[in-house]
């Protein structure tokens, strides 16, 4: 019986190798290789940055902020009473608020502090404070002295143009000129009616002849009645006006300060902050570069010495 040959094993000697199974070339690092190894230094970067905006905002000169607030009007019970008070001194706070860029303001201020009316201009502001009659003025400067007196100075002017725009006198002398050329015309009216009616009379003696003529001025006598009951409803309800503005509590006080200015607040707290955070977001992107230069060196110098 025929014993079977073993076969022979098959031999691997001769079979190349797969491409780059067994390569030894590291492989390149990537940016958040660089991250991870080197996060303590990209934090030292990160803080240092952020100290030295923070030091920046720090010695930057400082901007001072002054505010005052006015009010429209009394804020007394009678005043407050009046139907539409709430809205209407709203309205008109707002109105004020908004003048506080005008000349009428910033001209008299700028002579009295001694100061370019463009810089006062830019320096102030005013905000009305919703749902109320009141606003405040806002003022800047390079001290809290001189924040606190232009704002002040920025109120009494605030308070000076009210007082122009609604003055007791002013408005009276208005009221009056008014009566008087409504009492004018009402005389001219009642003068027609009677010259009219005085026509009419000496028509009547005539006879019959006039009969036509005097029918056709009843309609002109109409219209002169009409005009003439006008005019005196126009000097009537100027007069109940002039009572009414006469016996208005208040009258002479359109706009009265509330809170002068006393102090002022810095911001050289906010533009620390600001500097540190810019800082730091600076710090952040030097100190992940400088991660991956180091990591970029050492990665060279390891494939010299592979090579």
């Amino acid at each position: 019986m025929e014993r079977a040959m073993p076969q022979a094993l098959p031999s691997h000697a001769a079979e190349p190798s797969p491409p780059g199974l067994f390569e030894t070339t590291p492989r390149r690092p990537t940016v958040g290789d660089a991250m991870r190894r080197y996060w303590l230094v990209i934090v030292l970067v990160v803080l240092a940055f952020a100290l030295l905006g923070a030091y920046v905002g720090h010695e930057r000169k400082p901007v001072y902020t002054a505010s005052s607030s006015l009010s429209v009007g009394l804020l007394d019970l009678t005043t407050q009473s009046v139907p539409g008070f709430a809205v209407g001194g709203e309205v008109v706070a707002g109105g004020f608020s908004r003048a506080v860029q005008t000349d009428a303001i910033v001209v008299p201020v700028a002579r009295k502090l001694q100061i370019p009316p463009n810089e006062v201009r830019a320096r102030i502001s005013s905000t009305p404070v919703p749902n109320s009659p009141i606003f405040s003025v806002s003022a800047t400067g390079t001290s809290s002295a001189q924040a606190v007196q232009l704002a002040n100075a920025v109120s009494a002017a605030m308070v000076t143009y009210g007082r122009t725009r609604s003055n007791s006198s002013a408005a009276f002398a208005r009221l009056l000129a008014q009566y008087r050329a409504a009492v004018r015309q009402r005389d001219k009216a009642r003068n027609k009616v009677s010259t009219i009616r005085a026509r009419r009379s000496g028509s009547s003696t005539t006879g019959t002849q006039t009969t036509a003529a005097s029918s056709s001025g009843n309609g002109t006598l109409g219209q002169a009645k009409a005009d003439l009951q006008a005019q005196q409803l126009r000097v009537d309800s100027l007069a109940d006006a002039y009572r009414t503005r006469a016996s208005a509590p208040g009258a002479t006080a359109a706009i009265q300060p509330l809170v002068n200015a006393q102090g002022a607040s810095s911001d050289r707290g906010s533009r620390m902050q600001l500097y540190g955070a810019l800082g730091a977001l600076a710090g952040l992107c030097v100190g992940v570069a400088l991660a991956v230069l180091i990591t970029g060196g050492r990665d060279r110098r390891l494939r010299r010495k592979l090579s």
